[in-house]
Order: structure tokens, then sequence, then C-alpha cells
């Protein structure tokens, strides 16, 4: 499974117009891991909607073999008013054998995520780590071949955003699935991807986009990015742990 995009899209607004896209490329290979980085405001959920196929109001060709894309935002969608266990059993549509059959498979995805010893919990007591562990089971039990990280861990303090990104590129390694993940953070870009994506505001597209299988230091692949951002006159004071230019 795959996906390919090439895109324009823009709108009208007080009848002036605004392009959001212009000849915007893009490939998901199958099991990879691909980040996106750019700053806020420059189309990154816009296109993490078009990926999940929530928006269609572009020209050009969005080929995608995928069949069950996850949206994963900032917000928890969960309902909070049910326990971890309930919030997965919801989104399960396989039919089962029996119920003893249906509550292995829950449990096991929850022991993927290590949780659960806390599938009684209700998840409004629940840190927002562990919401976010809950968020990821369950696309497990929907059975998603496409998880889309739209800065799903913004909100998480650093300590904790940097424990969660290992278990996320773990299981998505483990069980072979492929994610597009978003962000305005370098660092944690590089941390679990397998390619980084450079978004262009002033042009309208991805730009470079780098396998870090080519690099041996990643602290000179981020300096790279961020020239690179910075060349395309990005407002850098969205980005966090922004380093020196290049000399």
């Amino acid at each position: 499974m795959s996906a390919k995009l090439e895109i324009a899209k823009g709108f009208s607004n007080a009848g002036q117009e605004r392009i959001i896209f212009d000849n915007l490329t893009l490939e998901i290979t199958p099991g990879e891991i691909l980040s996106i980085v750019g700053p806020s405001g420059c189309g990154k959920t816009t296109l993490m909607r078009i990926l999940a196929g929530l928006d269609s109001s572009y020209q050009g060709i969005y080929q995608n073999s995928f069949s069950k894309p996850v949206l994963i935002f900032q917000e928890s969608l969960l309902f909070s008013w049910l326990n971890v266990y309930r919030n997965l059993e919801m989104v399960v549509l396989q039919n089962f054998s029996s119920k003893i059959s249906k509550q292995k498979f829950i449990l096991g995805i929850l022991k993927k995520v290590g949780l659960a010893s806390y599938r009684k919990y209700p998840v409004w007591k629940l840190s927002g780590g562990m919401k976010k562990r809950v968020e990821i089971a369950r696309a497990m039990a929907a059975n998603a071949d496409l998880f889309l990280f739209d800065e799903a861990l913004a909100n998480l303090d650093y300590l904790s955003r940097m424990a969660l990104l290992e278990q996320i590129k773990i299981f998505l390694k483990k069980a072979n699935r492929t994610a597009v993940y978003v962000t305005h953070d370098i660092r944690e870009a590089l941390l679990i991807a397998d390619r980084v994506a450079i978004f262009s505001m002033d042009e309208k597209h991805i730009g470079n986009i780098h396998r870090l299988a080519d690099f041996q230091d990643l602290w000179e692949l981020e300096k790279r990015i961020y020239e690179e951002i910075r060349k395309t006159s990005l407002s850098i004071k969205h980005l966090e742990h922004p380093v020196p230019p290049v000399q």
C-alpha cells in the first residue's frame, strides 16, 4: 500500500485569493514514518485532512491505497466518560466468535501500549501521555493502516513527549505500520522519522526530503534543515530547539 499526491489548493477570503498548496508533490511508501516539518499556518493540518480523506476541495491527483487512515490530533478525542477498555471496544468492527476472543484481542492491544492494567480506568483520570497511548491503541483496534499524527504530542511536557515518541516509533516498526508525523519541532521529527520533508511556506509545497539513513550525524542534519527553512524566509519563531545557521 502507498499514497501519492500532486495537488494545488487555495481559497478566496474577502475578495483576495490565498494559495495554500501550489504543485505540492508527495509520496508515502509502505511501512515508513514520514515527518513533515513546518511552522504554524503553513498548511500541515490541511494536508493531513486531505491524506485522511476529509478534504477533497483541491485540484490534482491523490492516489491512495490505504483503506483505514486515522488522524490523531493534539486534542484528545477519546470518550472521557468511558473507561480505557470501552474506548477501544467502541471502534472494533470485526466479528468475533465469542466475547472472550474479543476481550483477548482488545487486551492484547492494550498490552502493546502498556495499558492493560489500566483497562478499567476512566479516561478522565489518565495523564496526557496515557491518553495519547489510548488513542494509538484505539487506532490499532480499528485496524488503521495509515497513522496521521497532527502535532499529536505538542501539549505534553518535553520529557513525556520524548518518552512517548520512542514508544510510538517502536510500535509502528514492530507492527510494520505506515505513518505521517507532522510537527514544527525539528528534533522531534528526526527522532521518529525515516524521512523528513520540509514544508516551504513561501513556495507552497514540499521542498527537500531527507532520508535519515543517508546521514551519520543527525546534529548536522538538524542544522541543515534549520538552514533550509530559514532560507525560505519562514518565521523561525515557531520552531522549537532553534540552532544557529551553518557558518
